[in-house]
C-alpha cells in the first residue's frame, strides 16, 4: 500500500484532498438547512478550504518542468505554512 508508493506519490496527497473537501463541505451546506446551528460554521469551513486551494492553485508553479520535489518547498515558502521557515 503506502510503502510501495514512491515519495512523490505520498507528499500530493494532502494537496489532492483539498478539492475533496471542498466538494463535501458544498454537498454539507447544500443538505444543511439555513437555521441548523452548524450552518454558519459549515460555510466558513467551506470559505477556508476553497480559500486555501485557491491560494496553492496561484502559488504552485504549473509548468511542467518543475518537479513535485521543487515545488512543496516553493508552496511551503510562498503560502507561510510551517510558519514562514524554509524546507
Amino acid at each position: 500500500a503506502a510503502a510501495s508508493r514512491p515519495l512523490e506519490a505520498l507528499l500530493i496527497t494532502p494537496i489532492q484532498r483539498l478539492p475533496r473537501y471542498s466538494l463535501l463541505l458544498r454537498d454539507l451546506l447544500k443538505q444543511t438547512s439555513p437555521g441548523h446551528p452548524d450552518h454558519a460554521a459549515i460555510g466558513s469551513a467551506m470559505e477556508e478550504v476553497e480559500g486555501q486551494a485557491n491560494l496553492l492553485n496561484s502559488v504552485c508553479p504549473s509548468t511542467p518542468e518543475v518537479s513535485l520535489h521543487n515545488a512543496i518547498p516553493y508552496v511551503v515558502d510562498k503560502t507561510g505554512l510551517c510558519g514562514g521557515g524554509k524546507v
